[in-house]
């Protein structure tokens, strides 16, 4: 009992204590910018451009029933993500298929929509031309 006497621990120096405050404070912000980036990515803000319904004097006998442009933007910063030509059955566009077309920050313009026997027929103003096919009755209106 009357030996040396161990030196005695003194812990963590000031300098420890920093790094494990610095990396503890690096790995916070990584996790907190990773949650917002994908809350950022997941949810979606939609806004429709232009909306073209199909004439009541049509005589192609499938659903659909409305063309028109939407953006997609991210919910929580707004970024812009895409433009989409619409294809549905519902005036708000909100079900159907969408046809990604970006051409930047400008938003595509319809310049003619037309309903013939086998499809649906988009012209664009940049001289662009997409062709919607109908292969069944409610293709792009069935949920």
């Amino acid at each position: 009992m009357n030996g040396p006497m161990p030196a005695k621990s003194t812990g963590l120096g000031p300098f420890s204590r920093f790094l494990l405050s610095a990396l503890v404070g690096c790995l916070a912000t990584l996790l907190i910018g990773c949650g917002l980036w994908f809350v950022d990515d997941i949810i979606l803000d939609v806004t429709d451009h232009q909306q073209i319904p199909r004439p009541a004097d049509s005589a192609v006998s499938y659903a659909v029933n409305s063309v028109g442009i939407v953006e997609q933007k991210s919910g929580l910063f707004k970024r812009h993500l895409n433009y989409q030509v619409y294809v549905g059955c519902e005036a708000g566009m909100g079900y159907g298929h969408g046809f990604v077309f970006d051409n930047g920050d400008d938003p595509p313009v319809i310049s003619a929509v037309g309903w013939e026997p086998g499809g649906v027929r988009v012209r664009l103003y940049s001289g662009h031309e997409l062709f919607f096919p109908i292969e069944q009755q409610n293709q792009y209106c069935w949920r």
